[in-house]
């Protein structure tokens, strides 16, 4: 695979700099990789023209720097990152030079857009305060109406300074970056079985998804974890074992689910456990099932039962607003621990639409803070901290 990183940092050492080398040193093994970074390349900012970019017969007076070589780049790959550092709240200067530029390089060029939106992207991001300006600035990269594949990294999550540079001394940090780079997206199509949860009748209309492919193997939890939901494939059961208690308020998925760890028939609007039990509490696509104020009074109950710097993990899939489908149907395939693939499908009566963005409001409200989000095509991961 064809592979283009860039680094939009202004400084030639630093975080995004140590960030591209790292993804570049995991990617180079089995990849064809491309690394620019913006500090050392020649980009110049739109100034001293006339407008040429919008002429069809005038060329841009800054044609001759390495912006077209930087896009071409982009275009001619399967995969970009993109490494962007926080100057004020916004991405960094660099970033948005690059952006300008792009009028010119897709001017008149349609088919050229169209190929560039459609080549994935994932940004990594260092920030210790805003993510939203970054998401809308993203979002001008990827298709119509898609969500921008994002990793946050807060140096003062892993005890070091944005300034002073190091994050990448951190192997928590380090380690984080290789998973993203290399996890999420990676999963071939696998074979077994799936478990819609809507019956369907002939005579309804369904929408299913494309198999989305979602790798939990590099994830290891810290603690007992609680999982909502865990009945049916009991996927984070499989993943973890032991330290999992699952909860389901259906019998008969708890049956259905592997014998792993322990199984508890329970409604998680109302947790039979103490204050402070866990350190995580997981959501695989759970959620979807729960109108609004369900979700409200589980995500209260979850925050009850976690400890301080305890974790919500949401895996869920974006619904589209109602159309003519009476059932929508999410196909997912799933690595797990030990590199087994699972694939499942989760089915519900079209009664709501949901979005990354409608699911980390709520969690939001329940006080939770952001700290990771990922995007596979229309299944998102949620990492939700209880500060």
């Amino acid at each position: 695979m064809n592979i283009c990183i860039i680094s939009f940092s202004g400084r030639a050492d630093g975080n995004c700099h140590d960030i591209t080398s790292v993804v570049s040193q995991a990617l180079l093994n089995e990849h064809h990789v491309a690394a620019f970074e913006l500090c050392g390349s020649e980009v110049s900012p739109c100034g001293n023209c006339g407008y040429s970019c919008f002429s069809d017969n005038q060329a841009c007076p800054m044609s001759s720097d390495d912006v077209a070589k930087i896009y071409d780049c982009v275009c001619s790959s399967e995969l970009a990152y993109y490494i962007v550092p926080n100057y004020c709240d916004y991405p960094g200067s660099l970033f948005f030079i690059l952006n300008e530029r792009g009028q010119s390089f897709f001017s008149n060029d349609p088919n050229r857009l169209e190929l560039y939106l459609k080549i994935e992207k994932r940004f990594i991001v260092v920030t210790n305060t805003e993510q939203e300006n970054f998401k809308k600035a993203f979002k001008y990269h990827v298709r119509e109406n898609g969500e921008p594949d994002i990793l946050f990294l807060a140096a003062k999550d892993y005890g070091v300074s944005s300034i002073e540079g190091g994050l990448m001394n951190s192997e928590q940090a380090r380690r984080t970056v290789i998973d993203y780079a290399t996890g999420p997206g990676s999963l071939s199509k696998a074979g077994g079985d799936q478990h819609p949860s809507a019956d369907v009748d002939d005579e309804q209309v369904v929408y299913e998804t494309a198999p989305q492919m979602i790798d939990i193997s590099y994830i290891r939890f810290r603690g007992r974890v609680l999982d909502i939901g865990g009945g049916g494939e009991g996927i984070i059961s499989r993943h973890s074992g032991e330290k999992v208690i699952s909860i389901d308020i259906r019998k008969e998925e708890l049956e259905e689910a592997p014998d792993r760890g322990l199984k508890i028939i329970m409604d998680a609007r109302r947790l039979g456990f103490l204050d402070l039990t866990f350190e995580n509490v997981t959501c695989f696509f759970s959620l979807m099932y729960m109108d609004e104020s369900e979700i409200g009074e589980l995500l209260k109950e979850a925050y009850r039962v976690l400890k301080a710097g305890g974790e919500l993990w949401v895996w869920d899939i974006a619904i589209p607003p109602k159309t003519d489908a009476d059932i929508f149907i999410a196909q997912v395939n799933v690595r797990v621990s030990g590199g087994s693939e699972i694939s499942a499908g989760y089915g519900v009566r079209r009664t709501r639409a949901q979005s990354a963005d409608t699911i980390r409001g709520l969690c939001e409200n329940a006080g939770f803070v952001l700290r990771a989000e990922h995007h596979f095509d229309q299944a998102f991961m949620l990492r939700m901290v209880k500060c």
